[in-house]
């Protein structure tokens, strides 16, 4: 075999621990340069801080003493792959080639929202089973990773709909839930995906027996019957083929009019103790209140009070049912363990209209500062379920007759063409937009998200008309201010078309500071930030900015924008292979954004990878053959055109200058 396969660095976590090329093993001096292979491979963009890296493998020695140590690791490292530049070691920062490079935990990760057969295939066990570790810090974190990918394996099978599903993609999903039954033979989740699986194929008996397998199981391990929906499976009629009454048809809105309501309405019950001490349950309500007051703060939610969620403790009423007695269209249920100062709480994100899962997620840490603990898990909570939520809302607008469509739908439906980043979408993003004001003429949002588009048309040179869309997209931008009010999502879609336009950074970065005092959680928000301290020459403020947004939501539909933002960030504080290895990574998320391969030409010839340059240059003027310097300075913000080094890449790379 000869090209890139010979030279590939696979790295194998799932189910132990193993570093090949080509077949045979990368022999390393210690597993600990092993390991930091994989804290690096694991990082966004396949990228780790220095001190990141000293911190999980060589936190109890000096500064001084990390870094030589660090150092030493890296020579080791260069030395045993076939291709040293497989390895990218810039100041500051430690990464792998994503061309070069693959880890089975973060294919896992990416996809399993896309592809859950092929995500299914990959996941062969515990993160890092069997492996010593040699460090605290590095313990801490891998079982942290464990305990997410595990929970991920545990919502992929949950989440899969056998029906219209390939005979291999059940296979695959049945192989999963019957490793994880492996490690967990109470594991509601596998036994649910393997049911289906067997309902869908007509083997009812089967299906039983399973069934009667997973009872034994949770009353061996918890001393009770199978979750609700366990049972629901069985009791279902063959007809909704595993997925008890989710037939779309017949789901009717809630008697009260709650199927109107301009925005997500959402309930969070009490969570379920399940610590052996009662006294736990005090802990429990403490982590409900306050992530119940958490997302009362953002404006996108409206929020059923904690009182009312509490009358409702004790109640044999189904999702359904909870869903028409309070009028609300989701639910967010959860359970918590605690053992002395490690804690564990599990929440899902129900569909109160069928009684299906949408999200699930669980956190883990120590609760010894209780106070603390809750915080994070309440941002945590609900900086996942704002892209949880809209993608739930987006496919219900979709569901709805074009007659019976409101402002809020129209703006649903524009989402997905807004964020697919070519001109044709743009376009169609704006025609809903329009629509929506049409309807509610003094929408802010609608007005916010139009002047957006219509900044954007400028931006990546999508105009015919490039003054009359800038000044239309401001005039709207500072409509969409005045209206704002409270609404941290109109602030930021207000405050991203000032940026773009450059017409005023001051009210820009008024109202997205504002709006994340508002809410603090919300991803739009930081990656805003952070373009705008790029645009204005901030450049670590702007990197610590998309560096939240993206832990915040890093499965966001703008996840691309962030990782594009990281890495032209980076490059102008002159970490060029980490910088490439971002925009990379952005433009592999979203592959229509070919605007993206602007950021990619520079960078990479700022870096010295001219052949990735050139090619990148190629793919950037088949899409605008009559790009220049000159014609891309008048269309980008003017500050950016202050950035020398970005410019310097673009000339480089092969870009005229008139």
């Amino acid at each position: 075999m000869t090209g890139r396969e010979d030279t590939q660095l696979h790295i194998r976590t799932l189910g132990g621990l193993d570093v090949t090329v080509a077949g045979a093993p990368v022999r390393v001096p210690t597993r600990k340069v092993q390991l930091l292979l994989v804290a690096v491979a694991m990082a966004a963009a396949m990228t780790a801080s220095r001190e990141r890296l000293i911190g999980l493998l060589w936190s109890d020695r000096s500064d001084a003493q990390a870094r030589g140590s660090l150092r030493h690791a890296l020579a080791a490292l260069r030395k045993a792959l076939p291709d040293p530049s497989t390895l990218v070691a810039p100041s500051g920062s430690v990464g792998l080639d994503p061309a070069k490079t693959e880890c089975d935990a973060a294919r896992f990760l990416a996809l399993a929202s896309c592809d859950p057969a092929s995500a299914a295939d990959l996941y062969r066990g515990p993160f890092l089973a069997d492996c010593d570790f040699p460090d605290s810090a590095f313990e801490d974190w891998a079982l942290a990773e464990r305990r997410s990918l595990h929970a991920r394996a545990q919502a992929l099978v949950d989440a899969f709909d056998p029906v219209g599903a390939t005979g291999t993609g059940r296979e695959a999903v049945a192989g999963l839930a019957g490793r994880l039954l492996e490690t967990d033979p109470a594991c509601e989740e596998a036994h649910r995906a393997l049911i289906r699986r067997d309902i869908a194929e007509g083997r009812r008996n089967a299906a039983l027996r399973q069934y009667e397998a997973c009872r034994q199981a949770t009353l061996d391990a918890l001393g009770a019957e199978p979750e609700e929906m366990t049972r629901a499976l069985i009791q279902a009629p063959d007809r909704n083929n595993g997925h008890p009454e989710t037939d779309r048809s017949e789901v009717r809105p809630p008697e009260d009019g709650s199927e109107t309501s301009t925005h997500p309405s959402i309930v969070v019950l009490p969570f379920k103790n399940l610590s052996s001490d009662p006294e736990q349950g005090f802990f429990a309500d403490g982590v409900v209140e306050e992530i119940t007051s958490v997302l009362s703060r953002v404006r996108d939610f409206f929020v059923i009070a904690r009182q009312t969620a509490e009358t409702l403790r004790d109640s044999t009423m189904d999702t359904r049912e909870i869903g028409r007695a309070l009028g609300v269209r989701y639910i967010l249920e959860g359970a918590v363990r605690r053992s002395g100062d490690r804690a564990r709480i599990t929440v899902r994100l129900i569909d109160a209209g069928t009684g299906t899962q949408i999200w699930s997620d669980r956190f883990d840490g120590d609760a010894k500062d209780v106070f603390d603990f809750q915080d994070e898990v309440a941002a945590s909570v609900a900086g996942a379920l704002h892209p949880s939520l809209r993608q739930a809302e987006i496919e219900r607008a979709l569901r709805k007759r074009p007659e019976n469509l409101q402002a809020y739908d129209l703006i649903l439906r524009a989402y997905p063409h807004f964020w697919a980043h070519t001109k044709a979408d743009n376009a169609e993003a704006a025609v809903l937009f329009e629509t929506a004001l049409e309807i509610e003429p003094r929408n802010g949002l609608a007005t916010a998200m139009l002047a957006w588009c219509r900044v954007q048309d400028v931006a990546y040179m999508w105009s015919e008309d490039p003054e009359s869309d800038r000044s239309k997209g401001i005039e709207l931008a500072r409509r969409a201010a005045a209206m704002a009010d409270d609404d941290p999502a109109t602030m930021v879609a207000a405050a991203a078309a000032l940026t773009i336009s450059s017409a005023d950074f001051a009210l820009a970065q008024t109202l997205l500071e504002r709006s994340l005092r508002i809410d603090p959680n919300n991803a739009w928000g930081w990656m805003r930030l952070g373009w705008l301290y790029h645009y204005d020459h901030r450049t670590e403020e702007a990197i610590a900015a998309f560096d939240r947004a993206l832990r915040l939501s890093p499965y966001d539909p703008f996840a691309f924008n962030i990782l594009v933002g990281s890495g032209v960030a980076r490059q102008i504080r002159g970490d060029y292979k980490e910088a490439v290895a971002f925009v990379e990574a952005g433009l592999r998320s979203r592959p229509t954004m070919l605007w993206g391969y602007r950021g990619l030409a520079s960078t990479a010839a700022t870096a010295g990878d001219m052949d990735k340059a050139r090619a990148a240059m190629r793919k950037l003027l088949e899409a605008y053959p009559d790009l220049t310097i000159s014609s891309l300075k008048k269309a980008v913000p003017m500050t950016l055109q202050k950035h020398g080094v970005y410019w310097e890449g673009l000339r480089k790379a092969g870009l005229p200058e008139e």
